[in-house]
């Protein structure tokens, strides 16, 4: 068993399973599988979020292929628009991303740390290139959240 490698199993189809390994020793925390699409992003404890994609090789066979990372989440988005608190660089109080959630529009991932604070991460899905650095956007200042954003019903 090796902590950087990603194995689905697809239950139900005898046979059918995808793997996959990223460049670090980081472990696989979360997978989030994007809807309506080939693609599914992973978080590391090393605070990386891959893009991964499955594509096919041939009519019967498909692989997992790795699209994009997003090293150091916490480390880019340290420079926060205002109205969010800013990431603590004293060693006792540095953060780290513990959960994701894609957002139900469809558009975003929603970032988790284990301090409480959350963070969007808008994603291109409908832009066609191939450069896959483009399929995240951080947060600008209308995309914050922000105790004036948020609605307690």
């Amino acid at each position: 068993f090796k902590y950087n490698s990603l194995t689905l199993l697809r239950y139900g189809k005898p046979g059918i399973s995808f793997s996959a390994v990223h460049e670090t020793n980081a472990q696989y925390i979360q997978v989030v599988f994007l809807t309506g699409s080939r693609k599914l992003v992973t978080l590391t404890d090393s605070d990386d979020m891959y893009l991964w994609e499955l594509t096919s090789v041939s009519q019967t066979s498909c692989q997992l292929v790795q699209r994009s990372c997003l090293k150091r989440i916490i480390s880019q988005l340290k420079s926060l628009p205002s109205g969010v608190p800013s990431i603590s660089t004293n060693n006792e109080e540095i953060s780290h991303v513990t959960a994701l959630c894609y957002a139900s529009d469809g558009r975003s991932i929603l970032i988790g740390t284990d301090n409480g604070w959350v963070a969007s991460v808008r994603l291109n899905t409908n832009t066609a290139t191939d450069d896959f650095t483009k399929f995240w956007c951080l947060p600008s200042a209308d995309d914050a959240i922000n105790p004036s954003r948020i609605l307690d019903g």
